[in-house]
């Protein structure tokens, strides 16, 4: 259990943190609360669900995956939580577009880093 704080957007999330029990469940969780967030259309609303999805993020952070792909697991949620401090930046300036835009780049790093989390047939089958 740790207490989060992200202060590069002036966010002190002080809430506890604990690892993910079930990851799958949680990334879905985080993709419910993506979909919510950018059909939000006023930045209190979509500020709320920024911070539940950082929250949701810090709790898989603290998963410890195997070792071949542990390190570059964290990296990709290292850079999800950048951006998201960037998206919350913007909504406390009120600025619900440049968030909106913002949070697509967390699609994209999604798309990169969930191919590391499975492994190919090809890395089943020649790395095991």
């Amino acid at each position: 259990e740790i207490s989060l704080g992200l202060v590069g957007s002036e966010m002190c999330i002080r809430d506890r943190v604990t690892p993910s029990t079930d990851v799958k469940a949680t990334m879905k969780s985080m993709a419910l609360t993506y979909k919510q967030a950018m059909q939000s259309s006023e930045p209190g609303a979509m500020l709320t669900l920024v911070e539940k999805f950082q929250r949701l993020v810090a709790s898989v952070q603290l998963v410890q995956f195997d070792k071949k792909r542990h390190s570059v697991l964290q990296q990709g949620l290292d850079k999800v939580q950048t951006q998201l401090g960037l998206v919350h930046a913007s909504l406390e300036s009120k600025d619900i577009n440049t968030a909106k835009a913002q949070l697509t780049k967390v699609a994209a790093l999604r798309k990169r880093y969930h191919k590391e989390r499975s492994p190919d047939i090809w890395q089943l089958i020649f790395c095991s």
